[in-house]
């Protein structure tokens, strides 16, 4: 598994949602407050498992919705 930094989640979301304002996302922002949309958010989440060769489980969505959950969710897999 590889580690996941938050410059790297950055990346995917700048892939996934180029009219996202980055500069408003902080690590613990929740992406709720940044307006990622569900389908955008879905797609993170792709880029992250298949970054990091785990699957995020439906039910463990909530535990990944900021840069900060996201790395702590992949390091503790």
């Amino acid at each position: 598994m590889a580690d996941i930094t938050a410059e790297t989640i950055r990346q995917f979301i700048a892939s996934v949602a180029p009219d996202l304002d980055l500069n408003a996302l902080g690590d613990d922002t929740s992406f709720d407050d940044i307006e990622l949309d569900s389908i955008d958010f879905f797609n993170l989440l792709l880029e992250v498992q298949t970054y990091c060769e785990i699957e995020i489980p439906d039910n463990d969505l909530d535990q990944c919705n900021s840069v900060e959950k996201i790395i702590a969710y992949c390091a503790s897999q």
